[in-house]
């Protein structure tokens, strides 16, 4: 089981206790927290994580992104990147992936808030 998280926070439902991921949602919080946690910032799994932090996204390109992001998920074969787009905003670098997650595309978006920090998030309406 999965807890749903939004903004850092585990959701609550009607009764005050955690909504639960099921299914694609299950994958998607798994990769959402895979991307976020730094990796080795976990010391019962330190391969647990992404090197995203490490990387200033202002001076990377797309591919590289990518490629932090495919080693990232390795470890859930359920779910593939389809693409990472990467622009740069007045308010800072924003990254747009698709994952394939079994038989539906969820889209994410990561905003740099400064260097190293950075928040992720899943875009209202999956396709």
């Amino acid at each position: 089981m999965s807890a749903i998280l939004e903004n850092g926070d585990y959701v609550l439902g009607e009764r005050g206790l955690l909504l639960e991921a099921k299914g694609s949602r299950e994958l998607v919080e798994q990769a959402l927290i895979r991307l976020k946690s730094r990796k080795g910032g976990f010391a019962l799994d330190p391969e647990i994580g992404s090197t995203l932090h490490q990387i200033p996204l202002a001076e990377a390109d797309s591919s590289l992104i990518e490629a932090v992001f495919c080693e990232a998920l390795a470890p859930i074969p359920e779910v593939q990147v389809a693409s990472v787009t990467k622009t740069t905003e007045t308010d800072g670098v924003h990254i747009q992936a698709k994952l394939q997650v079994r038989e539906t595309v969820s889209q994410i978006q990561i905003r740099e808030e400064e260097s190293g920090f950075f928040s992720i998030s899943q875009k209202e309406g999956q396709t």
